[in-house]
């Protein structure tokens, strides 16, 4: 805690750690190494089940210190809001782990694909593993020139592989990585996903400026963060886009309706990326943002693509859709307590898959 008087890893030499006893337990224990080595001994640790016991603990003063992975903060947040204030940080240890390559290769100017789209809840290297707070599927037919994309609540109560196949809101299956989600998506859909991407809050905001702004329809005229959103088309920034994007307390439907507004988002960039004058200098601008996303798709294929469209520079047909479901306050794995999920209304579900699998068929 915040008044505590260790100031440094090594004044916790004779206490007690509050440690994740069955979750994330690769990173636990390279964490633990890690303090062992600094401390020249073994340290005592408690074992937790989920991130609510570990964090209450902590708050109990049943251990003086937790281990925990950066990923899991704004999960903890969600039951003790102020955590980031009441706490510090002793000590990091930074683990880095190379992404294994589970994309779906196929011929992307001859075949149609899916890819998802994370975004998830922080600033900075897109590297930190984090909640998946945006989940869009692309489906992309190169051949018809028509991109479908299908919005998923962060809040859908489903099956996360990765956690025991046991239920939770999406957007905690980002936690385990953006592996973890697509095979979440995939189990949900019954589709397969060929490549993802991945964002966050920076990358929007360097992508929309490298394209010197972007045009987005705005259904309802609303305010948030400091700006105004008028009904019709008007042109943002990166940091309006972004504001535009989180925003779901003015929105109908809560965060169905943010997911929608970040679906006008992506149309406006593709919109704008696909201009002869941003395409042509599609080097230089993969130069400015490259870091600032992650993707399994190859830099030959996204070439391929670019190539197919500077070669005809005909116009893609976009459209949007959502699936729906209903709030209920329902256990999750990873908090270990009850909390708000949105139930999928299945027949939304059935609807969306259909219309993404006649995208994929048609010629």
């Amino acid at each position: 805690m915040k008044e505590d008087q260790a100031e440094t890893i090594t004044d916790l030499k004779n206490d007690s750690f509050g440690v994740l006893s069955v979750m994330d337990q690769e990173n636990t224990t390279y964490a633990v190494e890690k303090i062992n080595e600094d401390l020249d001994g073994e340290i005592s640790s408690t074992g937790y089940q989920n991130i609510a016991e570990l964090s209450d603990a902590l708050y109990q003063g049943e251990v003086r210190a937790i281990v925990l992975n950066e990923s899991y903060r704004s999960m903890i947040e969600e039951t003790h809001e102020k955590f980031s204030d009441e706490t510090k940080v002793l000590k990091t240890y930074k683990r880095v782990s190379k992404a294994k390559d589970f994309s779906k290769n196929v011929d992307v100017t001859e075949h149609a694909f899916n890819i998802y789209v994370s975004g998830n809840d922080r600033y900075g290297s897109i590297n930190t593993g984090s909640r998946s707070d945006v989940n869009i599927i692309m489906t992309i037919n190169p051949v018809t020139k028509k991109v479908l994309m299908t919005s998923i609540p962060r809040d859908y109560y489903v099956r996360i592989p990765c956690y025991e196949n046991e239920y939770d809101k999406l957007t905690h299956a980002g936690n385990g990585g953006v592996q973890c989600s697509v095979e979440a998506v995939e189990q949900k859909l019954g589709i397969d996903i060929n490549y993802y991407v991945r964002v966050n809050f920076t990358s929007l905001i360097e992508i929309v400026d490298v394209l010197d702004g972007v045009d987005v329809e705005v259904a309802n005229s609303f305010s948030a963060d400091g700006y105004q959103f008028n009904a019709g088309t008007q042109h943002m920034d990166g940091k309006m886009a972004l504001a535009f994007a989180r925003d779901r307390y003015h929105q109908e439907g809560g965060d169905r309706g943010r997911g929608e507004n970040q679906m006008r988002v992506m149309t406006a960039i593709i919109n704008k990326a696909l201009s002869y004058s941003i395409i042509t200098n599609y080097t230089g601008i993969m130069n400015v943002v490259g870091g600032s996303f992650e993707t399994n798709m190859s830099d030959s294929e996204i070439t391929s693509l670019v190539r197919m469209q500077l070669n005809d520079m005909s116009g893609w047909t976009i459209e949007s859709q959502s699936v729906d479901g209903t709030g209920a306050s329902l256990y999750s794995y990873q908090n270990g307590t009850n909390s708000y999920m949105m139930v999928p209304a299945e027949e939304s579900v059935a609807a969306a898959v259909a219309k993404i699998e006649a995208v994929m068929k048609e010629q």
